[in-house]
Parts: C-alpha cells; structure tokens; sequence
C-alpha cells in the first residue's frame, strides 16, 4: 500500500531590514535633518544675484525647497509655513516672506537640482507601468453627503501615471492627465520617457489596460520584451501586431499561470507599491485648485 507522503513546506526567509525601515520613518519627523538645507542660504543668495540685472533676490531656492519639504510632509497650509518660518527665523538670521511668495517660489524651484534622481545612465532596466486615480480640490464633499450628489456638479479627479524601475523601486517616468485618457494613450510616452534615462530599456510590465497593438509594435520596434496580460478570448493570429500575437501564443501554449511564472509577471507589483508609497505620503486627492499647479 503506498503511502501519501507531503514535502514539508518551504521555510520563508524575511530579507527586509525592518530596524532600518523603521529608523527611515522616524527620521522623516525628526527636523534637524530638514534644516541642514537652510545652512548655505548666504552663499547661495550671493551666487543667484550675481550678474543679475534688476532688482535684487530676497531669499535663496533653499528656503522654498524647506518650506516644500514642511509643507508636504507634515500637510500645512502656506500661512501656517509663513508662522513656522517666522519661529525659525531668529536662529537662522533670515527675513521671512508672505505666504504668497512662498507658494510663486516653490513653483518655481528645481527639486532635482537639491535631490538627484536615481542614476540609471549606465544600465539597462525593467520597468512596471500604470495609473492611479487623485481626487481633486474637494470642498463640498459634506454638502453631497448630507443633501445628496446633486447638491454640487461632479468635479471629476485626475490620474497620474508611472513608470517604475522594478529592482530599485524607482520612478523614471511620470505623467499627469485627465480622467478621460486611457493608460494605453500614455503608455509610449511613459517607455519614451523611460529610454532616455538608461542605456536600454529590456522588459515592461503591465496590466490587461496596455493590451493595444500600438503599445506591442512600439515594444517590439525598440526590442523592449511587452510583458503584458491579454484578454482571454485573444486571437493568435497577427491582425497588424506579430509582437501581440506572439504573446497570445505563449500563454495559449504554456497557460497564464506558467506564463506568469516564466516572465516573473509578478514585477509588475512594483508600481502598486509605489502607488501605496505615494499615496500614503502625500493622500490620496491634490492640495491645488488648478491643473498647471499640480
């Protein structure tokens, strides 16, 4: 008589660094950290009204780029940044502006210029790619739930879209549109995007939203492998996209499940993080009242 015999299951082993992880989430609060920004504001005030014709700059870019950093860490008004900066500013020794400066200024900074993007110039990367929702500007959202929807006309809400390096869990490129545009109208712009940050693009994965022929012939015109999930009732044969067909064929012949498996389809996790990162940050609706200001 055989015996039923079951393999002991698979001991999972953790490699997350939680103590650090955790020590990343304090840090976030601690202000010391932020105020390091503020410590070359005479030289950097010295170097931008240097050769400048016309009236003089009052504050350097570093003090916007703190008065960001406050403002969207610890979700603050702009009159309240103007309190802030006014507790601050006799240890620090500088004039404090209106709020309606603060909020031209940081419009106008370059964040990267003070905090560098990831540097993939010199490697080839995969990345995952979609879209998420951001509710607008909303103050009538008590008047809708006590006198009904109609009270007020719909607003709508915009969607923001990535496209996130899989190992790093870096965002090379973003868009930001509508709720009207479909993720397959960003998609190529997202690749574009993408290419000009690395030495070559090689995989990009993505939800059944990208199954389009345009999105599979651009793929396979910049030889990036389109990991993407069909709709079931695909058919095999070409019908202007061999690049899509190939793809039915591969899941026809090996199933979804194998398929999944064998393209590690599950990467495309990345940017559903990176979403629940972002969101968790920042909320999940946008402060501005207009569309140039988001």
């Amino acid at each position: 008589m055989a015996v039923a015999t079951h393999s002991a299951p698979k001991k999972r082993i953790y490699q997350f660094d939680w103590k650090e992880y955790d020590q990343t989430l304090i840090n976030r609060g601690d202000i010391s950290i932020y105020l390091e920004i503020l410590d070359h504001m005479e030289s950097e005030l010295e170097i931008l009204n240097t050769k400048k014709i016309g009236r003089k700059f009052l504050y350097p870019d570093c003090l916007f780029v703190f008065c960001a950093i406050i403002r969207y860490i610890f979700h603050i008004s702009f009159r309240q940044l103007e309190g802030f900066l006014k507790f601050l500013s006799p240890h620090y020794g500088f004039s404090v502006p209106q709020y309606s400066t603060i909020h031209k200024r940081i419009q106008t900074i370059d964040l990267e210029q003070y905090f560098p993007a990831f540097d993939f110039s010199d490697s080839n990367i995969s990345i995952a790619i979609d879209s998420s929702g951001l509710k607008l500007y909303q103050y009538s959202d008590w008047l809708r739930s006590k006198h009904g929807a109609q009270s007020k006309p719909r607003k709508g809400w915009i969607k923001i879209h990535f496209g996130v390096e899989i190992k790093n869990h870096c965002v090379v490129a973003v868009k930001i549109t509508d709720e009207q545009v479909g993720d397959s109208t960003e998609a190529i712009s997202l690749l574009s995007e993408a290419q000009k940050k690395c030495v070559k693009l090689d995989r990009t994965f993505g939800d059944g939203a990208y199954d389009t022929k345009e999105v599979f012939n651009y793929c396979a015109k910049h030889k990036i492998d389109p990991i993407i999930r069909v709709r079931k009732n695909s058919s095999s044969k070409a019908r202007g996209s061999p690049a899509r067909a190939a793809v039915v064929r591969a899941i026809q012949n090996y199933g979804f499940a194998n398929w999944k498996k064998m393209k590690e389809y599950g990467k495309r996790w990345s940017v559903e993080r990176a979403y629940s990162v972002f969101k968790g940050y920042f909320g999940d609706a946008v402060c501005s009242r207009t569309f140039e200001h988001i």
